[in-house]
C-alpha cells in the first residue's frame, strides 16, 4: 500500500492478484441434441488493482479463463474478462475526462439480454470490447443548478465474424436544478452518430429528455424523463419515435426493496449496423436479512427487427439468493428463463446451486451445479445440459 497527501496526486494503490482452478463435468458440452459430454479443466488468472488521489481515480478488475477439454470434443478457449475505469478532474470541480474499457462475453442476440452466468453455448455468444473516451465539463450554473456538457468517443469491437464493429460519436448536454432538498428537474440533450464498419449507413441520433425525480422518503424515489427520439440515416430515411426512462424505487420494512421501471432507447446490437429501438418493462423485490438474501424479478421487452423478421417480444422471469449457513459456509441458487416469439417461440430454462466454504481469508473452495433447457416450438433439435463443478479460488 502506498500513501501520501502531499500533492493532489498523491494516493491510496491497491493489488490484489487472485486465481482460480477447477474441473467440470458436462453431460452436452455441445450443447446441441444429443450432445457429447466431457471433463472440462479451467484455470483463470486475475486481479485487482485501485489507485485513489484526491483527483484521479483508477480501477482495473479482470481475469483469463483458460479451458481445456479433456475428450477434445471442443477446442481449447480462453475467455477473458476486463473492466477499468479512470476518472480525472483536470481543473478542480470543472474540467473532467473519463476513460473506460469492458472487454466481457455477450450475446449475440441483443434481446436474450445479459448473459446468465455461467452460459457456455458459444455459437450465440460473442467477446465485446467497449472502449469509451469523455472529456466533459461540469459545474454549479447557479446556486442550484448544475450543468454537465461534452464529447464521448465509444467504440465497440467484436471476436464474431458476424458481428459489426462500430464508432459511436456523441456530444451531450444535462442541466439539473434543485427546487427542493427532495425535488429535482433535469434535462438532457444529446446528439450521436453511429458509424458501422461495414458499408452499411450510417446513422444519426437527435434525442431530447425532460423530467424530474422526487426523492418522497429515505432510500424511495421516483422518476421520470420524456422526450422525442429522431433518427436519420445517411443512405436516405428518417423516423421519429418518443423516448422515456421512468421508474420507481420504495424501500420497505426489514430490508425489503420493490422497484418498477419502464425504459424505451436505442440498445447495441452485435449483429446490426445499428442500434435496436426496444421497450423494457421490468419489476424487481428484494430483501437483506441478517444471514441471508433473496430476490424476484421479471422483464417484458419489445425489441425492434430488421426487414426479414418480426419484432420480438421477450418475458424473463427470475428468481435467486443466498444464505450463509455457517461463518465459512454458503449457500447460493436461483432459477431463470426467458420466453420469445420472434419467427418461433423459444423458452430457455436456466437454474444454478452452489456450497462455497472459506477457509481461510484469501483461500476458497466451491461446488457449482448449472441446469439450462432449450425448447423451441416446431423444432426437433430441443436440448438440455446439467453441469457440475468443484473449484478453488485464492487471493494473494
Amino acid at each position: 500500500m502506498v500513501q501520501g497527501n502531499s500533492t493532489v496526486w498523491a494516493g491510496e494503490f491497491s493489488m490484489t492478484p487472485t486465481v482460480s482452478t477447477g474441473v467440470e463435468y458436462s453431460d452436452n458440452v455441445e450443447e446441441k441434441k444429443n450432445g457429447k459430454d466431457d471433463f472440462i479443466m479451467s484455470v483463470t488468472p486475475g486481479g485487482e488493482v485501485k489507485y485513489e488521489a484526491s483527483r484521479l481515480e483508477f480501477s482495473a478488475k479482470g481475469g483469463l479463463e483458460i479451458r481445456e477439454y479433456a475428450k477434445g470434443v471442443k477446442k481449447s478457449e480462453n475467455l477473458g474478462n476486463l473492466d477499468a475505469s479512470m476518472k480525472l478532474e483536470a481543473l478542480e470541480n470543472f474540467m473532467f475526462l473519463e476513460v473506460s474499457d469492458v472487454y466481457t462475453q455477450v450475446y449475440s442476440d441483443s434481446t436474450r439480454g445479459d448473459l446468465e452466468e455461467g452460459e457456455n453455448d458459444s455459437s450465440g455468444v460473442t467477446d465485446q470490447n467497449r472502449f469509451v473516451v469523455s472529456p466533459y465539463i461540469e459545474t454549479d450554473l447557479l446556486k442550484r443548478t448544475r450543468v454537465k456538457s461534452g464529447y464521448r468517443y465509444e467504440r465497440y469491437d467484436y471476436s464474431s465474424d458476424k458481428s459489426t464493429d462500430k464508432l459511436i460519436h456523441t456530444v451531450f448536454g444535462d442541466v439539473d436544478h434543485e427546487l427542493t432538498d427532495r425535488w429535482s428537474l433535469d434535462t438532457r440533450l444529446s446528439y450521436a452518430r453511429h458509424e458501422p464498419d461495414n458499408d452499411a449507413s450510417a446513422l444519426d441520433v437527435y434525442k431530447l429528455l425532460v423530467g424530474t425525480t422526487y426523492e418522497y422518503a429515505e432510500d424511495s424515489e421516483v422518476y421520470f424523463r420524456v422526450g422525442p427520439a429522431y433518427r436519420v440515416k445517411e443512405n436516405g430515411g428518417s423516423s421519429s419515435d418518443p423516448s422515456w426512462e421512468a421508474g420507481v424505487v420504495h424501500a420497505l420494512d426489514k430490508g425489503m426493496s420493490l422497484a418498477l421501471t419502464t425504459k424505451r432507447d436505442l440498445e447495441e446490437d452485435p449483429e446490426s449496423a445499428s442500434p435496436r429501438d426496444s421497450i423494457v418493462h421490468s419489476v424487481r423485490f428484494s430483501q437483506v436479512l441478517e444471514r441471508a438474501d433473496w430476490y424476484a424479478r421479471v422483464s417484458y421487452g419489445t425489441y425492434e427487427s430488421d426487414s426479414s423478421v418480426s419484432d420480438t417480444n421477450r418475458w424473463s422471469p427470475g428468481i435467486g439468493g443466498s444464505y450463509q449457513l455457517t461463518e465459512r459456509l454458503k449457500l447460493t441458487g436461483g432459477v431463470s428463463s426467458s420466453f420469445a416469439d420472434a419467427d418461433s417461440y423459444t423458452a430457455r430454462y436456466f437454474g444454478n446451486a452452489g456450497l462455497r466454504y472459506q477457509f481461510s481469508e484469501t483461500f476458497a473452495g466451491r461446488f457449482q451445479y448449472r441446469y439450462k433447457l432449450v425448447d423451441t416450438t416446431g423444432s426437433d433439435e430441443d436440448y438440455q445440459v446439467n453441469r457440475f463443478g468443484v473449484y478453488l479460488d485464492a487471493s494473494f
